[in-house]
């Protein structure tokens, strides 16, 4: 039996980018989730840059690259 893939992306990731727990974040959650299985992401940096650009917040300072 084929075991379902699980979401890279997790609540516990989008807590500290702002996101409330709720409605949202689940939204959140499943359009990552989908935009995983259409294989725009594969692994968790990718996926909250993925997230920021969703929320409309740059993504950390420590995933950029030189100024």
């Amino acid at each position: 039996a084929d075991r379902r893939p699980e979401p890279i992306v997790k609540g516990r990731h989008l807590a500290p980018l702002g996101v409330a727990p709720g409605p949202a974040m689940g939204q959140l959650i499943k359009e990552l989730f989908d935009l995983q299985l259409d294989g725009a992401f594969s692994d968790l940096e990718s996926g909250l840059a993925l997230a920021h650009r969703r929320l409309g917040i740059p993504p950390r300072p420590e995933t950029d690259g030189p100024s």
